[in-house]
């Protein structure tokens, strides 16, 4: 997620807001969004929920005079609570664009994989809380299909018990107890379920697509082989499908081809070393599944437009 200040009056009409948030913009903080979220807005993040080390759910809050989101597809669920008075927003997500104030105590959620932007034209406070999609397995029990267990995407609405729970979350973060990791693994499912009967939807998917589970399979796959090539065949026998169906699946959820999202996340893994370690350039790229130094510098350069090394320098 790349966040940005910005003082620009809100657009007051579709043809407005088209042009606040045009392709060439999108693609742009596309490329720059780093693979741990919380990274691009530190300056920002007031408490966070890191030092609990329970990653199943993340919790921060983040304060900004104007901000500018993009979320890039990750394999959790976003749910953002509004703290701040009502401010005109910009969202866009799926190619949906939608425009409209956010008050105080909205709710919004994108659900994994989904590419997602806001632009908020007034002084912003939210609660930000990232559940892995195995937490709402956990919540749902073992009665329901789960490749039907997901959470509905939503632009804004009400829900005083998410907000509730997110408010004390965050009031837990800024002063926990002497067990956090408990504390956090127990409210964890305890807010999954509210976000299950609130959000959920228990729909399969259609077979054209994957589900939650099956990209989450795929998600800790990837996370395993990230310094090895990895072959459209090899994806596919992880979830059990043709490379052909795969392809096809992994595109309608996703809306990337697969090879391409895998060297999207390599790149993200890359880039999070070369700035977070002192580690050698020649081990970086070993690490990350390249056997040829030059080729991925050349990789490299291409996605992030800087050499490794001038990032490290910078």
């Amino acid at each position: 997620m790349t966040a940005q200040n910005n003082g620009h009056s809100p657009p007051t009409s579709y043809l407005e807001a088209l042009r606040v948030i045009d392709m060439a913009r999108l693609r742009q903080l596309a490329d720059e969004a780093p693979g741990d979220p919380t990274r691009a807005v530190r300056s920002m993040v007031t408490a966070s929920s890191a030092v609990a080390g329970f990653n199943d759910l993340m919790v921060w809050e983040q304060s900004a005079l104007a901000q500018e989101y993009y979320i890039p597809p990750n394999h959790s669920y976003d749910v953002f609570i509004r703290l701040a008075a009502a401010s005109p927003v910009v969202q866009w997500r799926e190619g949906c664009l939608d425009i409209r104030h956010n008050a105080t105590g909205q709710i919004v959620v994108v659900p994994p994989y989904r590419a997602a932007y806001f632009r908020t034209f007034g002084p912003g406070q939210n609660i930000h809380l990232s559940m892995a999609p195995g937490v709402l397995m956990r919540a749902a029990g073992h009665d329901r299909p789960k490749a039907g267990i997901s959470l509905k995407t939503c632009f804004g609405e009400r829900d005083e018990v998410v907000s509730g729970m997110g408010r004390a979350l965050l009031e837990y973060v800024k002063a926990p107890g002497g067990n956090s990791r408990a504390f956090m693994e127990a409210a964890s499912v305890a807010l999954a379920v509210r976000l299950l009967e609130r959000f959920g939807t228990d729909d399969r998917l259609p077979r054209r697509t994957l589900s939650s589970a099956q990209l989450a399979r795929l998600d800790d796959y990837l996370a395993a082989q990230v310094d090895k090539p990895t072959s459209l065949q090899e994806l596919a026998q992880v979830v059990d499908l043709s490379p052909q169906s795969f392809h096809r699946a992994f595109k309608a959820a996703t809306g990337l081809p697969p090879l391409r999202y895998c060297q999207q996340l390599r790149m993200r893994r890359a880039r999070d070393l070369v700035e977070g370690t002192g580690a050698p350039i020649g081990e970086i790229a070993t690490a990350v599944g390249f056997s040829d130094l030059a080729h991925f510098t050349n990789t490299f350069r291409k996605h992030w437009g800087v050499a490794p090394t001038r990032l490290r320098r910078g």
